[in-house]
């Protein structure tokens, strides 16, 4: 099953998720690019090879992909179940992007939020308090509390 996320104007798209102690992984793909695989089992956890399905997080939601450098238009994100046996979970915490509005820059990160070092920073970013991010990982929680539910 594939969810189909939307999102107009972007610059940039950011996905947050937390790490796990038992392998776990999820697909995304962007605006009909190959699927990328993202892994987010914590190799930093000892004992991840052995956990249990049902153990919780070990590290907090945090920026696990992203892209930047897009053409400032409308985009889908494509987020899919991962990979083979592991295909029982599409994991997102938060999905927050950047668009340009003017002649200013407009970035949805929270502000307890620190984008990648990577991703190149403008002089003209200014950080605002919109609730897309919010309402995003919302709707994508309840999509993926119903995915559960029906396995």
């Amino acid at each position: 099953m594939n969810l189909f996320i939307p999102f107009s104007a972007g610059v940039a798209i950011y996905y947050y998720a937390a790490l796990w102690p038992w392998n776990i992984s999820t697909i995304l793909s962007l605006d009909g690019g190959p699927n990328e695989l993202v892994d987010l089992r914590d190799k930093s956890d000892a004992g991840s090879l052995n956990a249990t399905i049902h153990a919780k997080s070990t590290q907090d939601f945090d920026v696990r992909w992203w892209r930047d450098g897009l053409i400032n238009e409308e985009h889908t994100l494509v987020i899919s179940m991962g990979d083979g046996k592991l295909a029982q979970w599409a994991i997102v915490d938060r999905l927050a992007f950047t668009s340009i509005n003017s002649s200013t820059s407009t970035s949805t990160l929270p502000d307890n939020s620190v984008a990648p070092t990577s991703s190149p920073a403008s002089s003209a970013s200014t950080r605002s308090g919109s609730k897309t991010p919010l309402i995003a990982g919302l709707v994508v929680g309840i999509i993926g509390a119903i995915l559960l539910s029906c396995s």
